[in-house]
């Protein structure tokens, strides 16, 4: 089993002058990258001794970024990247739970904390390579949850469950060396960082960026990109950057998405403006990996090659075709497991399978549909209703940017379906009875919305994902309320 950087010296020996990462920080070949990488190694080697390490990563500028990252992971440590947007009690919480030995910045705002060390300060190492043996279950990245219904977990990776899923990504969605690909945001994020780190293992050449609407477009318009990924808000405020300059985009052959569901309004949108595009969809989770993705327009998932799904009744039988249950896997892409949390990894890794609590069920076709996240279940007159199921039904209409559904405590329901919705610009706003009219016959009538709440604004993880807590705690009632 190759490991996490080990193909980096066969691309510097067979395409050493090919661009591995275009960034406006630099531009680096594979054959400066190589040498950036090793000469990193020996400098982490030189400040901390050899004994394994968990080195924090507070870096902004990417081709360092990477490059670190790629040194700390081949000496078979483990990199833990910090966003430089967590506010103070973000940061303390990560780090109480990651536990870094060191922290890498180039900020001098930390200059008197013996935990950190800049960049400037590194006496550096030599750029001779040397052999490091260690085993591919070795874990070498430390994450975080998204935190959209409460604090962030921090859970690690082995070199195995990412190589693994490497495979089923080329397999799945048609990638190899030959590409140029962009997944623009913060390398903080798992999304944009599994993409970088593939890209380079892959030998491709990787664009890096922080998404700004004009840059990132301009950028696919000039710089001969033909694969995208990312999340369904940065799809959505690209196309409107290229609609605003009368464009469409011929180059781009893969969108990948991923994050959140991304709507089969937006995809006829995507299908217009980037004619030549393959459009992608998939799930995943940060304890899960890869699970499974769809093509254009497919009503359902199907399952990535190597993972094997099931549907479990609360009984922990199989349920029947179109019933719905409980989703487990078997993967070989599963994480370690969370950070001192037995208890919450043991949820997700049982004896049954891996689960985050998903909801769904599976058709005769062998299709997956996702109804919702049992957490996010309410409970009205008895019945459940998914929010997510619900949510997927309002997102297809033309007036409907995106839309929340949740509960409101009720004396005669005990818990009632409510909903707020952010409108489509230069669109009319629907009343609750055009809601309802809408919604009845695609939904049975106990999960149609009662009420429409309007809100200040939705508020997102760093990951573009919504942030549910966030977003419902920023409810209004009174006057701003639309009532049944």
């Amino acid at each position: 089993m190759e490991l996490i950087g080990s193909t980096l010296r066969e691309h510097m020996l067979r395409q050493p002058d090919k661009l591995a990462i275009i960034s406006d920080e630099g531009n680096l070949t594979y054959h400066s990258l190589y040498k950036q990488v090793v000469e990193h190694q020996n400098t982490l080697l030189n400040l901390t001794g050899s004994n394994k390490k968990r080195i924090g990563l507070l870096i902004k500028e990417p081709s360092s970024f990477l490059s670190l990252f790629l040194a700390i992971v081949r000496i078979g440590w483990e990199a833990m990247p910090i966003d430089p947007k967590w506010t103070d009690e973000e940061f303390d919480h990560a780090c109480n739970i990651g536990k870094p030995d060191v922290i890498l910045t180039n900020s001098h705002r930390f200059c008197d904390d013996p935990m950190f060390v800049t960049l400037q300060d590194l006496k550096k190492g030599n750029n001779e390579e040397k052999s490091y043996q260690f085993s591919s279950l070795t874990d070498f990245y430390v994450g975080f949850t998204s935190g959209s219904t409460g604090k962030p977990k921090g859970f690690t990776r082995t070199h195995e469950s990412w190589m693994k899923s490497f495979l089923v990504y080329e397999e799945a969605f048609k990638l190899s060396h030959e590409n140029t690909i962009i997944s623009p945001g913060p390398l903080c994020h798992s999304l944009s960082l599994f993409t970088a780190i593939h890209a380079i293992q892959l030998g491709a050449t990787l664009h890096v960026s922080e998404f700004h609407r004009k840059h990132v477009a301009e950028r696919l318009s000039s710089e001969g990109i033909d694969s995208f990924v990312g999340v369904p808000t940065m799809m959505e405020a690209l196309m409107e950057e290229l609609i605003s300059m009368n464009k469409t985009n011929d180059s781009l052959r893969n969108i990948i998405i991923s994050g959140a569901g991304w709507s089969n309004q937006s995809k006829d949108k995507a299908a217009t403006i980037f004619p030549n595009a393959t459009l992608y969809e998939y799930y995943g989770a940060s304890e899960l990996s890869f699970v499974m993705y769809k093509v254009g327009q497919a009503g359902g998932h199907q399952p990535f090659p190597t993972v094997r799904l099931k549907v479990l009744d609360e009984n922990m039988k199989e349920v029947n075709k179109n019933e719905e249950g409980k989703l487990f896997i078997d993967s070989p892409m599963l994480f370690s497991g969370y950070i001192d949390h037995e208890e919450e990894t043991n949820k997700v890794l049982t004896s049954y399978g891996a689960t985050v609590g998903d909801i769904g069920f599976q058709n005769e076709s062998g299709e997956v549909f996702i109804v919702g996240r049992e957490s996010n279940m309410i409970k009205t007159g008895g019945l459940k209703v998914y929010p997510e199921e619900v949510e997927a039904i309002l997102d297809t209409h033309p007036n409907i940017l995106q839309s929340i559904v949740y509960p409101l405590k009720d004396s005669y329901w005990g818990e009632k379906v409510v909903c707020s919705i952010l409108w489509e610009k230069q669109k009319e706003e629907l009343t609750l009875q055009q809601i309802k009219s809408y919604c009845e016959t695609k939904l049975s009538p106990y999960k149609i919305p009662k009420q429409i709440i309007k809100l200040p604004c939705f508020h997102y993880t760093k990951s573009g994902k919504i942030d549910r807590k966030a977003t419902i705690e920023g409810r209004t009632f009174g006057k701003d309320e639309k009532n049944e």
